[in-house]
């Protein structure tokens, strides 16, 4: 993002610490250089990704990285593009002779806008969108004796306006979801007699907790040579995930290198497992 307009009106961050805490459960916006996450600091985003991912408690779902000018929005999308039924036309018999669709994207989009303003303060509109087609889920649309069936999808969408300080890290973050599931089996009649019930009982809860987390790493370029090492890191990025097979490690992997935590100049092609 080339710093060509300093934008006024935007001034320092007061409530910018270099270091983020608190972060247990990721329900609050937060900036910062450097995280604390139940007792551990994090010099780097990476190195609390992969101690998330190692204690499986995390999945990446895309790792996008984008590059523009000042004040001109950005915008990456990975998914795909299904197809949704939206009308039908039958005849006196109640069959359908004909069926219109529209086709809508389904996956993952993220658009930003970069604006940077006084003390290398960037200014970042985000638009970000998750959704997902139902497994099972279906919308009927009846004409007559006929249905068309089409896919229901879920949709998790986040639009937000943020001053981030050039170089630090910015989380958005909030519940999705949290279920719990009680489940008993029991014997008949034995398993509902006190006291001895529990041994001819079985009891099971299951707490189901989804958060989805945003981060976002705003870094202004001003120079070509700036621009060439990105270049050459992302190639390194490239060669070294050519050479491997598994195809969530290269996922994994590529937010580490993201992050620097991984020398992809110097990588000897040996796999980790998280």
């Amino acid at each position: 993002m080339p710093a060509g307009i300093q934008t006024s009106g935007i001034g320092a961050v007061p409530d910018a610490s270099p270091q983020i805490t608190n972060v247990t459960g990721f329900v609050l916006g937060i900036i910062g250089q450097t995280i604390t996450h139940n007792g551990t600091e994090f010099a780097t985003l990476g190195a609390l990704v992969k101690a998330l991912t190692q204690r499986s408690i995390s999945r990446i779902v895309m790792n996008p990285k984008v590059l523009t000018e000042d004040n001109s929005p950005a915008e990456i999308f990975v998914g795909l593009n299904t197809q949704f039924p939206t009308q039908s036309i039958a005849n006196n018999l109640g069959t359908i002779v004909t069926q219109n669709f529209e086709f809508r994207d389904v996956g993952t989009t993220l658009k930003v806008t970069p604006i940077i303003g006084n003390n290398d303060i960037v200014t970042l509109e985000i638009q970000e969108e998750v959704s997902s087609i139902v497994s099972g889920g279906v919308t009927a649309a009846s004409t007559l004796t006929n249905q068309v069936i089409g896919p229901t999808t879920k949709v998790n969408r986040t639009t937000t306006r943020v001053h981030v300080p050039n170089g630090f890290f910015l989380i958005l973050s909030g519940m999705l979801s949290d279920t719990v599931n009680r489940n008993r089996t029991q014997v008949p009649c034995l398993g509902s007699v006190p006291v001895i019930g529990a041994a001819f009982s079985d009891k099971q809860v299951q707490d189901t907790k989804q958060n989805l987390m945003i981060f976002v790493h705003p870094v202004i370029i001003d120079t070509e040579e700036e621009i060439d090492n990105i270049t050459r890191h992302e190639q390194n990025i490239y060669r070294v995930k050519s050479r491997r097979p598994k195809e969530w490690v290269m996922e994994t992997d590529e937010a580490m290198d993201f992050f620097n935590i991984i020398d992809t100049e110097n990588s000897n092609g040996t796999e980790d497992c998280y």
